[in-house]
């Protein structure tokens, strides 16, 4: 597939609304735009997104996202109640690592 197989059908809300899933051109047209961007993927941690709910953002190498996870990490401290808030540096530290090993095992 190339820019030759691009036509309108693909849309941004598509893409929004993950209308493109089911549906194999708008699909390949999605992945082949992956090639080139990488995707902002939110709602990691604090707001219940899990590890393997980013399969679906992935290329088939595993890559072409960037996962957000604010919240789950700046208050990571308080769920971690060995660190406490005067570590909160630690706190954030451990939540990232977690995070990364998390998604490095579901990917």
């Amino acid at each position: 597939m190339d820019e030759n197989d691009f036509d309108s059908e693909l849309t941004w809300r598509d893409i929004k609304n993950h209308n493109y899933y089911n549906n194999e051109k708008k699909k390949k047209q999605f992945f082949v735009l992956i090639l080139y961007t990488f995707f902002l993927v939110p709602g990691y941690g604090a707001q219940g997104g899990k590890a393997e709910d980013l399969k679906k953002y992935v290329n088939e190498k595993g890559e072409g996202i960037i996962v957000n996870s604010s919240r789950g990490i700046i208050f990571a401290y308080e769920k971690m109640p060995e660190f406490g808030p005067k570590r909160f540096a630690e706190a954030a530290r451990e939540a990232t690592m977690q995070m990364g090993k998390e998604i490095r095992e579901a990917l």
